[in-house]
């Protein structure tokens, strides 16, 4: 979800007019505090990483994300990557360990309520 966030506001940054509406700023905004909210989380998340002694993580490649579109694709590409990741992590908690099930879903909840705010969001246009 990082990189898709930070796909979209770049390739917005680049598409704006010079002089964007109000309503097109504050749905960047909008986009940029999910993103940020998404960038804590994962930092949050890999300073309680536990790695075995002796091993080194190895590097995630960045997913390539393309963004098309104007801002109101790109508000409904995001709902639409939100409420997957959500119902994907949903899907995963059977038969993981308690902690781990109780990390996906707080995860989840997170992501899911990203949703109402994006749309709140493109309403607002």
């Amino acid at each position: 979800m990082v990189a898709r966030y930070a796909a979209a506001v770049s390739s917005l940054d680049a598409r704006l007019p010079p002089r964007p509406t109000r309503a097109d700023t504050a749905s960047l905004a909008a986009i940029r505090e999910v993103q940020a909210q998404h960038a804590k989380h994962l930092a949050a998340l890999k300073s309680r990483l536990v790695e075995p002694s002796g091993s080194s993580p190895s590097p995630s490649p960045s997913p390539s994300v393309r963004v098309t579109g104007g801002l109101s694709a790109v508000l409904s590409m995001l709902e639409q990557a939100e409420e997957t990741a959500s119902a994907r992590l949903l899907s995963q908690l059977d038969g993981l360990p308690g902690s781990l099930a109780q990390l996906f879903a707080s995860v989840a909840a997170s992501e899911a309520t990203h949703v109402p705010f994006l749309r709140a969001a493109e309403q607002a246009r």
